[in-house]
């Protein structure tokens, strides 16, 4: 599944996921945690900044315009994506971004958002502590969208 789908069956989780009800956050610390993956930067591993990519979208591996022709981290390594100097700009990967920055900030302000904090500070898991760093970083994050 391409990032792109996978972030709208993240967004379904999430939209589908009953505050009061742990048993219904599975899928979203399964999601959240991968759909970071998908947005991080090949070479640097944060999310990516101002994305670049092959000028295909076979591979939809991508790096930070600074990070263009740095040493990709892929193990096995990517033929596709290869030859750095055929990577552009990727405007779907930025606005699939800022997509999920948008479901973090909404996640860190609705119920949803608050039990999985207070789940967290009441020493109920690594779990949602890890959650909470994704939501926190990806919802802090800044680009030129």
């Amino acid at each position: 599944m391409d990032a792109y789908n996978f972030y709208i069956c993240t967004v379904r989780y999430v939209m589908s996921a009953d505050p009061e009800d742990k048993s219904s956050w599975g899928e979203i610390f399964k999601y959240l945690p991968s759909l970071r993956q998908m947005v991080s930067c090949c070479v640097c591993g944060n999310i990516a900044f101002r994305p670049q990519g092959p000028d295909h979208n076979v591979c939809l591996h991508f790096v930070c315009e600074g990070c263009k022709g740095g040493k990709m981290r892929l193990k096995p390594s990517c033929s596709w994506c290869k030859d750095h100097d055929s990577f552009v700009e990727n405007k779907r990967a930025s606005l699939l971004i800022n997509c999920f920055k948008r479901l973090c900030l909404y996640i860190s302000s609705s119920n949803l958002g608050r039990e999985i904090s207070n789940s967290s500070m009441n020493g109920h898991g690594s779990e949602a502590d890890r959650i909470l760093k994704i939501i926190e970083e990806v919802g802090n994050f800044e680009d030129e969208i």
